[in-house]
């Protein structure tokens, strides 16, 4: 007998924006280096534009996509549990449901999630309500994916049904 764990009683839809590893890697940023992606540090570079001598990063991002979550506030002690490495600074978390994730595509052969450290949450839309209903949006560039972590062990088809997005305000791009 197989048990689910459904999403609760205040859903919402969040707007995230994966990051396109391999449109940032053709990114050829003026001088050093070829490309636009550090693979020893996981990120897009930053680099000094040469016309407008502006600090800019060279991200390149998939279209956004639409999933459905719970936000989940946090207490300072928990969050605290949570901190690994970088300072997860945001008060909550998101809770996605894998049949919702796996619905939109977002699982991958071994069925583990493609959002990744580093994807952004730029705004929480009504469930439900036409899209574009805002109900939180975040100051731009936005809230960075902290960590993916599998939750509720035990429940559902794969052992788990549920996967929480741990955000950050960290950003990404330094600006000086």
């Amino acid at each position: 007998m197989i048990i689910r764990v459904p999403l609760l009683l205040q859903k919402s839809v969040a707007v995230i924006h994966r990051l396109s590893i391999e449109a940032t890697s053709n990114v050829d940023p003026a001088g050093e280096p070829d490309e636009g992606y550090d693979y020893t540090f996981n990120e897009p570079i930053v680099y000094t534009d040469p016309v407008t001598q502006e600090r800019t990063g060279s991200r390149r991002e998939f279209s956004p996509v639409y999933i459905p979550c719970q936000v989940e506030a946090l207490t300072e002690e928990r969050l605290k549990e949570f901190a690994v490495g970088d300072d997860p600074v945001s008060d909550f978390i998101l809770v996605f449901h894998r049949q919702d994730l796996r619905n939109l595509g977002l699982l991958d052969s071994n069925q583990e999630v493609v959002i990744k450290k580093g994807d952004r949450l730029s705004r929480l839309e009504q469930y439900g309500a036409p899209r574009g209903t805002v109900t939180k949006l975040f100051a731009d560039p936005g809230l960075y994916i902290h960590q993916m972590r599998g939750a509720s062990w035990g429940f559902g088809p794969t052992g788990y049904d549920l996967e929480l997005a741990l955000l950050t305000r960290r950003r990404e791009a330094p600006t000086a």
